[in-house]
């Protein structure tokens, strides 16, 4: 029972009060217990988003405390050390002082980095690197630092300035100073302590393994010289062992080859081969030397050096038989047309890992961006967004080629796959949902192209000076009306726009209000028709203020409109207009109220507006919520 009860005059008022005092109760206990129904279920939804977001940082922080406590140790040690705040150098008086206090801290922070590293806590990592070079500048210009930022630079994907701080490292690892040495021994001292007890014990009977072979070498090597064979070859054995240099953790060889792996993956083959070949060079004898060799093949196989390429993939298959080795053989010998040492080498590949297979069409890696940005052009936008998510090269590829859209389309067919099962995914709810959870609202189409039009994809094309976009208009499925709306991000588009082709209906106020204040270069705008004559008189104020708009369509009947003269005196147009499109409908009123003012412009009459716009309106499936 909803709404006022009425209240009954006369004698027979005193009857009723009993009855007009229920039905008020039951009115006002209606209304109460909708209020405390909706209290209830926003209770259990906030309940429900506590437990389980406590539940999920649970079970990250169980997993982390699990595998890295070793590192939660070291680096809880690291900060009771810490003489300064983190973020915060203060001044003082004495510079002496400070660079000694500056330069503790500043491997403190080193030594913390390399403990987060541990933990794959990447970003955090480069920022203790950044604020240990800020405390000591010096840091910088040392190999160990050069390689770490390298390292953290690398698992954060970004390649190039990795490559870039290797190949730093491996400038100042020719020139070795005492404090390269300091830092590898600091470095040295907080992984022994993130180590766990039974990694120790191997480590340490390992050592006494190296030391007793050490040792009873050295005792061979002395008796030989004391019974007076190869003497003078003794002394010279023996004496390089007092001068022992200093053995380093970090060698050039791992420097170049990491080098060589981050130009590969930044596509700079022929740099990534010149380090490739250093680090085999430098490394005949290592057990990595197959890394190395396979790795450069890569680098040959993607520059078009299949020759060269089918050397190395050969070499490496000689060190280590993998189904890599042997599908790369199969693309290098395919490469070069000969087909049976191709499916030789692809069945052995296949013998290894059932799942190996070719990929007949293509490797994106044979194209350089240019090629891979026009490939991408012919997909739809959406496809693009979410190649962009896949890595950090396709994502640069595929928002450079959203942005050299010639025309950029926001419609739902272009910004979505499958506008109709994204309708009903968003609209249909739990049982859960329904017993106990508030009320789920109906997610209209306009609510799923603003959330699609927050895309980050979009970045460089919302930063492109001159845009062209063509606003296409959305239809329920057996309904003549059609929309298109836009808020905070759908604006955002309208931004710096050159030609403009929108409907009537979609050209509200928020959108006239953009475009007058960021796009004043505006050169062309189309006004489509659509299922109803939007007479809006500030849209016919607005044009005056495009001041370098070259050509206007208007492509609406006014003719049916008693008014239309009145309207028509609002139009104001800018001195730079050229041509002047209009329905045919209108070419009376156009010819009698607007031509005569600007006899400078060229007017346009435009047949079938009406199909014009119908192909600017897509039809979908409305949904109701479930």
């Amino acid at each position: 029972m909803c709404g006022s009860v009425p209240i009954p005059t006369g004698p027979f008022a005193i009857l009723f009060f009993p009855i007009l005092m229920a039905a008020s109760s039951l009115d006002r206990m209606h209304y109460k217990a909708i209020d405390m129904k909706r209290r209830i279920r926003q209770h259990n939804k906030n309940l429900d988003e506590g437990i389980r977001t406590k539940r999920k940082q649970f079970k990250e922080e169980l997993k982390e405390r699990i595998l890295y406590r070793k590192q939660y140790k070291a680096e809880k040690s690291l900060m009771g050390k810490m003489k300064i705040s983190e973020g915060m150098v203060q001044e003082k008086e004495d510079q002496s002082n400070q660079s000694i206090i500056s330069t503790e801290d500043a491997i403190l922070y080193l030594q913390r980095s390399v403990v987060r590293i541990s933990s794959n806590k990447f970003e955090k990592a480069l920022q203790d690197i950044k604020l240990a070079i800020y405390l000591d500048y010096t840091l910088k210009e040392t190999y160990v630092v050069q390689y770490f930022e390298g390292f953290i630079l690398y698992m954060l994907g970004d390649y190039l300035e990795s490559a870039h701080a290797f190949k730093s490292a491996i400038e100042f690892k020719e020139d070795q100073d005492e404090k390269s040495i300091l830092l590898e021994k600091k470095i040295f001292e907080i992984q022994h302590e993130m180590k766990h007890r039974s990694e120790k014990v191997i480590e340490n009977l390992t050592e006494i393994h190296e030391q007793t072979k050490t040792y009873f070498k050295s005792a061979h090597k002395k008796l030989l010289g004391k019974l007076g064979m190869n003497s003078h070859q003794q002394e010279e054995n023996i004496e390089p062992t007092s001068n022992q240099q200093h053995s380093s953790m970090i060698s050039l060889e791992e420097l170049y080859y990491r080098a060589g792996i981050s130009y590969y993956f930044s596509t700079y083959y022929h740099d990534s081969i010149k380090y490739y070949s250093k680090a085999i060079e430098m490394g005949e004898s290592n057990s990595n030397i197959y890394h190395y060799i396979f790795n450069r093949g890569l680098s040959y196989f993607y520059s078009h050096e299949v020759d060269l390429a089918l050397q190395d993939f050969l070499h490496a298959q000689t060190l280590n038989e993998t189904d890599e080795v042997y599908k790369m053989l199969a693309y290098a010998y395919g490469r070069k047309g000969m087909e049976k040492e191709k499916s030789e080498n692809l069945k052995k590949a296949q013998r290894m890992n059932p799942n190996t297979n070719i990929v007949s069409c293509f490797i994106y890696r044979l194209l350089d961006d240019n090629c891979t940005e026009l490939i991408f052009s012919f997909l739809p936008v959406h496809n693009r967004v979410l190649l962009s998510r896949t890595g950090k090269y396709w994502r640069e590829i595929a928002m450079r080629s959203i942005a050299n859209e010639e025309v950029f389309k926001i419609s739902l067919y272009s910004i979505f796959n499958n506008v109709d099962m994204h309708l009903k995914k968003v609209n249909t709810t739990t049982l859960k949902g329904k017993l106990f959870m508030p009320t789920q609202y109906r997610v209209h189409v306009m609510d799923l192209v603003e959330k699609a039009l927050g895309a980050s994809a979009y970045q460089y094309f919302l930063e492109k000076p001159a845009k062209k976009i063509d606003c296409y208009m959305a239809t329920p499925a057996g309904s003549i009306y059609e929309y298109m709306t836009f808020n905070s991000n759908g604006l955002s588009f309208f931004k710096q726009v050159d030609c403009l082709n929108i409907a009537q209906n979609a050209l509200r106020d928020e959108v006239i209000q953009v475009l007058t204040s960021e796009s004043p270069n505006l050169k062309e705008l189309t006004i489509r028709t659509g299922s109803y004559v939007y007479n809006d008189i500030s849209i016919l104020r607005s044009i005056a203020n495009f001041t370098n708009l070259k050509k206007l369509a208007w492509h609406f009947d006014f003719s049916t409109d008693q008014s239309s003269s009145n309207i028509l005196t609002e139009l104001v147009l800018p001195p730079s207009l050229e041509v002047f499109e209009y329905a045919t409908e209108c070419t009376s009123l156009i010819e009698q109220f607007v031509a005569p003012s600007y006899p400078n412009v060229h007017f346009v009459p435009i047949e079938n507006t009406m199909e014009i716009a119908k192909q600017y309106c897509e039809v979908f499936e409305d949904c109701e919520l479930q």
